[in-house]
């Protein structure tokens, strides 16, 4: 989508501020203090958000202040497109996002995200170790994407809606909000949805004004969503699983190697630590979401034969970069658990 001059001007200057800071100087120690700007879409009350500040904390004591992550959540700065130039551009930012938004960069980040890959975190965890996901990463760094952190994950994703949905026939026509990603639109539009792409910012307001009936989104996340108090009528969470959501802290590889390597190690070994933090925690989480989810009012249903969602998706799944050899170490590693 080709951006307006205004969009344009406004990320140059965006990104001019960010390489600027990048740049910084203490005062009177003249030393160089790298300040980097993470950007997310999330609200700041994730567990992955309150995790990242206490990364961030370890990193600038570590560094005795040399590397300042500063933060803006909930779609604040540089998301989407905007996120992904900045990136690219080698500015200052770390970017918290799924890998599939560089599907132009790497495609096998894309196929990493796929519906119905997963299971679980642990499968992701081993998966973060493997040859294979390491030359996915250097084929990345290649294009000058480089990858912060681990894969995480940040739970699985369900679809919240004004009917039970139990099957792919009761998605036909759903009036649902997905990111602005290519593999959440390709996926809905497997499953017959009227979808349309919103910033999470903007999901209360169109369930409240009805522009959406429906949102598939995190058990976490739907809990600070409050539905009970933007959604009219009945409302249900049904649970079958069509993505676990994966996430990554990327920077442009230019960038990255811009950083002393004694700054580089402490950054890798501190966000190592909350990537780990952040998998069992939204493991851990995950029953106690679903009773705060009732509590709200909302009808939890079980999905127990998801064959509908998963022969949807099967083809767009088939035809994604290197998806045979992807899928088959998911399966190796899913039967050695």
């Amino acid at each position: 989508m080709r951006k307006s001059m205004k969009t344009r001007k406004r990320i140059a200057s965006v990104l001019c501020i960010c390489m600027m800071c990048g740049a910084g100087m203490t005062a009177g120690a003249q030393e160089k203090v790298y300040e980097i700007k993470m950007t997310s879409t999330d609200p700041g009350t994730t567990v992955w958000h309150t995790e990242h500040l206490a990364m961030a904390d370890r990193i600038r004591e570590r560094t005795d202040g040399h590397v300042d992550i500063q933060f803006y959540g909930n779609g604040e700065m540089l998301v989407y497109d905007e996120g992904i130039e900045a990136v690219m551009s080698d500015a200052s930012v770390f970017y918290f996002t799924d890998p599939s938004l560089f599907v132009d960069y790497c495609p096998q980040l894309k196929t990493i995200c796929a519906p119905y890959l997963w299971e679980n975190y642990a499968e992701v965890e081993t998966f973060n170790e493997s040859e294979l996901y390491q030359n996915i990463l250097a084929e990345a760094a290649s294009q000058n994407l480089h990858a912060v952190s681990p894969l995480t994950v940040v739970g699985t994703r369900h679809i919240l809606a004004d009917k039970p949905i139990t099957s792919v026939e009761d998605c036909k026509g759903l009036a649902i909000r997905v990111p602005g990603s290519e593999i959440y639109v390709d996926t809905f539009d497997a499953f017959g949805c009227n979808y349309q792409g919103l910033p999470f910012s903007e999901v209360y307001s169109a369930l409240e004004t009805g522009m959406i009936s429906a949102v598939e989104i995190t058990a976490g996340n739907l809990v600070g969503l409050r539905p009970d108090e933007s959604m009219k009528g009945d409302k249900y969470y049904s649970l079958n699983c069509h993505m676990v959501n994966l996430a990554g802290i990327w920077c442009g590889e230019g960038f990255w190697n811009s950083l002393p390597e004694e700054y580089q190690q402490i950054i890798t070994e501190e966000i190592a630590v909350s990537t780990k933090a952040i998998n069992k925690t939204v493991d851990d989480n995950a029953e106690m979401d679903l009773k705060a989810i009732e509590d709200l009012g909302i009808t939890i249903v079980e999905v127990p034969d998801k064959t509908s969602f998963q022969d949807a998706v099967a083809g767009m799944n088939e035809k994604m970069a290197d998806w045979d050899e992807i899928s088959a170490k998911v399966r190796e590693i899913r039967e050695a658990q």
